[in-house]
């Protein structure tokens, strides 16, 4: 749809001014990273964050210095279900950290009016690389230097320097003992 849009644009008021629409539109992004920034519980003020992104219970992420985080994002965190997100740390596209969860367990409620389970928060470490569309549920600890592959769905703490993949992620090295020995 975008893209028609801007091939009309371009048809009726020509190339020059639809250039223009470049310019607003990171004008827009750069005001929405911003306001953003300003909701969150904590973060730095070299917080990298690609448009777009779902994020959610904002006063209740913490993020530390010089993280990035990929376009597509989705971050749900709530009181009692924090989500802290140390140093150095990258996420890449379409991640996804959910810190709380549905109840199912009273099969004479619908599941949308059941409320929610018990909360947990999560926790990354610092140097901690986050592949694309990997999925961080609640009560999870990521320690320093790990690295979460693509598409792993981590419902388990992951320890200092390991690497974990999979559905249900699982660590598969040691990332810090490969680079020692190289």
């Amino acid at each position: 749809m975008t893209s028609i849009f801007r091939n009309l644009l371009k048809s009726i008021i020509g190339p020059p001014l639809s250039s223009m629409l470049w310019y607003v539109q990171e004008a827009v992004s750069f005001a929405e990273r911003r306001a953003l920034m300003q909701r969150l519980g904590h973060c730095e003020a070299d917080l990298a964050l690609s448009p777009p992104w779902d994020i959610r219970g904002e006063q209740h992420i913490f993020i530390g210095e010089d993280v990035y985080i990929g376009p597509h994002v989705v971050m749900l965190a709530d009181k009692g279900a924090e989500i802290h997100i140390g140093n150095k740390v990258m996420f890449g596209p379409q991640v996804k950290v959910i810190a709380n969860d549905h109840r199912f367990d009273d099969p004479t409620k619908p599941i949308k009016y059941s409320g929610y389970a018990e909360t947990g928060g999560i926790w990354v470490g610092n140097d901690v690389w986050i592949g694309t569309g990997a999925i961080i549920l609640k009560g999870v600890h990521i320690s320093d230097s790990s690295v979460i592959g693509a598409g792993s769905v981590v419902t388990k703490d992951v320890g200092a320097g390991e690497v974990w993949v999979g559905n249900p992620a699982r660590k598969v090295k040691e990332r810090l003992s490969v680079c020692h020995s190289s």
